[in-house]
């Protein structure tokens, strides 16, 4: 039921194109989590509890693409953590949804159109933003963890020469004190110059994974 929803919750994120200044809702995107629009019952977090509700795994693509977006250089405009970690993707890293309350909203502040992909072949879900990189823009995401929140600086580079840091929203999740250490920054993607790609992948949680 959660690769369902995950698979189904791709799909109708993939191929969406975004012109400059426009915005992507991820919760409009996926439709309301209902039997009738295909998603099933599935582990969810409600609080700092787990159980079962429409759409579970919905929040995978999400995450993934939060992450994809922060190394594209886009606009974060709405994220939210989760209330307890994932074990898909690093603390801090993560997007939750909540139909109607809570969302993921990206805007393409570039000068450009931007188109994301996503796949969940092989039991992996990725997610890959294409654009145009006129400016040799490379991206660092630097996480940190102090005090029980974890947080992200978005380092951004022009031509390996660092133009800007930009800290995203901190995540504080409500569990035990042992949360994993933060873990090494990814290393920057190789991306041919006319077509830069960002992507981020993530293997397809088991049915009994939130």
């Amino acid at each position: 039921a959660r690769a369902n929803n995950v698979r189904l919750a791709s799909k109708r994120v993939n191929g969406t194109e975004l012109m400059p200044g426009e915005e992507f809702s991820y919760d409009k995107t996926i439709l309301p989590r209902t039997p009738q629009n295909g998603y099933m019952s599935a582990p969810v977090y409600v609080g700092n509890k787990v159980e079962s509700g429409l759409g579970g795994g919905i929040c995978q693509p999400s995450s993934t693409l939060y992450a994809a977006a922060l190394y594209a250089n886009l606009e974060i405009v709405e994220r939210h953590n989760h209330s307890l970690p994932v074990s898909y993707l690093p603390a801090g890293l993560d997007a939750t949804i909540a139909e109607g309350y809570l969302d993921l909203r990206i805007r393409n502040n570039t000068e450009f159109p931007v188109k994301i992909s996503a796949t969940t072949d092989g039991g992996i879900v990725k997610f890959t933003i294409y654009g145009f990189n006129k400016d040799n823009i490379s991206v660092d995401v630097q996480r940190s963890f102090d005090g029980g929140i974890y947080y992200v600086t978005r380092v951004v580079k022009q031509d390996g020469t660092e133009i800007k840091r930009e800290a995203m929203t901190t995540s504080r999740y409500g569990v035990k004190e042992e949360d994993e250490k933060p873990e090494e920054e990814k290393p920057e993607e190789e991306t041919p110059e006319e077509t830069p790609t960002e992507t981020e992948e993530a293997p397809v949680e088991g049915e009994d994974t939130p």
